[in-house]
C-alpha cells in the first residue's frame, strides 16, 4: 500500500519512483533504442504531412538507428528522404495560405465587405472582418462569431477561427465555452504557444496546490500545467543568473525557432507572447541540462543530472502522443504525468523551504 501526503497524493514510494530524485540506478529502459538499448536519443525530423498529420523520426546517436518514436519501426534512409519532402511540401502549402491571408489583413471594414461581396467564400476577408468588428467593439459576439462561424464552415482546418472565438469567450467570462473553443484550435495546431497559454488560463482557475483537484483533471491537462510552469521556472531562473544575456545560454538555433513562431503568431493573431513562451519542450530539457546552465542554475533544485535527462525525456515522448494526438494515453502515461507535476511543485518548495521561503514561482501564488 502507498503512503500518501498532502503535497504528493501519489506517495514518494509510487510505482515509477520518485522521478526527479531517483538514483541512477532507477532510470527507466522503455525510451532506450530498439536496436542497442542506448539511451542517446535525438528528435532529428518533426513536421506536418500533407493530410496533417504529425511526422516525426528519432534516431539513436549510439548505433545511428532511425525510427519511429510510436511505434519503434525502424526508418531507412529512402523513407527518411520521402517523411522529410512531405514536410517541406506541406511548409509550402502553409506558406501559401499565409501569403492568402496578407492579402487580406489591415484591410478596412468596408473594404473587407466588398471583397466578401466579391466571394463570399473568402474566408480572409471574413476572419479579419470579424477581428476588426471585435476592435472596434461592433456587436463582438454576434456579428463577428457569425463570421467566424462561417469561415469554419468554408474551411474547418484553419486554427484561428476556433483560437479567436474561444479569446471571444474568455474576455466575457465564459470559461468553459472558450475552453471548448481552445481545444478546437489546439488539435488543429497542437504546438502553438497562444493556445496552449490560452488554454491555460482557463485551466489555471483551479488552485494548483489543490492535489484531489489534480487527481480530477485530464492528464493532458495537468501536462499543460506541468509545462507551462517549467517552462516559467527555466526562464526566471536564467534571467536572475544572466540578467539580459540569458539568451547567451540557450541554443541559437532554439532561439531563432521561436522568433519565427512569434512573428506567425503577430501575423495571424495580431498578439503575440514572451520569446520564451515559444520554447519547445524538448528545449526546456537541453536548455537544464547544458553544462553551465545545470552547474550554475539547476543543480541545486534536481541533483541528478541524469536523472532529470531520463525523466524528462519520457515527458517527451508522452507529449508527442498528446500533440500529434496518434491514440489515447494509457493509465500508467496518465499517472506518470500527474506524479510528476506533484513531484515538480514538491521540489520547488523543499527548495525554496531550505532557501528562501518568500520566493514563489507563477502558479503557487
Amino acid at each position: 500500500m502507498v503512503e500518501e501526503d498532502e503535497e504528493n497524493p501519489y506517495g514518494d514510494r509510487w510505482d515509477y519512483g520518485y522521478p526527479f530524485g531517483a538514483s541512477s540506478e532507477e532510470l527507466m529502459d522503455e525510451n532506450a533504442c530498439p536496436n542497442c538499448q542506448g539511451g542517446n536519443i535525438k528528435l532529428i525530423l518533426d513536421g506536418k504531412g500533407l493530410d496533417g498529420e504529425y511526422l516525426s523520426v528519432v534516431m539513436c546517436s549510439d548505433c545511428g538507428f532511425m525510427f519511429d518514436p510510436e511505434t519503434k519501426r525502424e526508418i531507412d534512409s529512402d523513407e527518411l528522404l520521402g517523411i522529410k519532402n512531405e514536410i517541406e511540401m506541406r511548409k509550402l502549402e502553409e506558406e501559401q495560405i499565409m501569403q492568402e491571408m496578407r492579402l487580406a489583413k489591415n484591410q478596412d471594414i468596408e473594404t473587407l465587405k466588398k471583397e466578401i461581396e466579391k466571394n463570399s467564400r473568402n474566408k480572409w476577408a471574413r476572419y479579419f472582418l470579424s477581428k476588426e468588428m471585435i476592435k472596434k467593439g461592433l456587436n463582438p459576439l454576434k456579428e463577428a462569431q457569425a463570421q467566424l462561424m462561417k469561415v469554419i464552415e468554408i474551411d474547418d482546418k484553419l486554427y484561428a477561427p476556433y483560437f479567436q472565438l474561444g479569446k471571444l469567450f474568455y474576455e466575457m467570462g465564459c470559461l468553459t465555452d472558450a475552453e471548448k473553443k481552445f481545444r478546437e484550435a489546439l488539435k488543429r495546431n497542437p504546438d502553438s504557444a497562444i493556445i496552449n497559454e490560452y488554454l491555460s488560463r482557463c485551466l489555471m482557475r483551479a488552485n494548483p496546490s489543490e492535489m484531489q483537484e489534480i487527481q480530477n483533471m485530464q492528464a493532458e491537462d495537468v501536462f499543460r500545467k506541468l509545462e507551462i510552469y517549467l517552462r516559467s521556472f527555466i526562464e526566471r531562473k536564467l534571467r536572475e543568473k544572466y540578467g539580459n544575456k540569458w539568451e547567451g545560454h540557450v541554443p541559437r538555433d532554439h532561439i531563432a525557432k521561436w522568433e519565427d513562431k512569434k512573428k506567425r503568431d503577430k501575423e495571424i493573431n495580431d498578439e503575440e507572447l514572451p520569446i520564451f513562451a515559444y520554447a519547445d519542450f524538448p528545449h526546456l530539457r537541453e536548455i537544464i541540462i547544458k553544462r553551465d546552465n545545470w552547474r550554475e542554475v539547476f543543480e541545486p533544485y534536481f541533483k541528478d543530472k541524469e536523472v532529470v535527462d531520463s525523466k524528462l525525456k519520457e515527458l517527451e515522448s508522452i507529449r508527442l502522443i498528446i500533440a500529434h494526438h496518434k491514440r489515447q494515453l494509457q493509465e500508467d502515461e496518465k499517472m506518470r504525468i500527474k506524479l510528476y507535476y506533484c513531484d515538480f511543485q514538491k521540489r520547488m518548495k523543499e527548495y525554496k523551504q531550505n532557501q528562501n521561503p518568500e520566493e514563489l514561482i507563477e502558479g503557487e501564488k
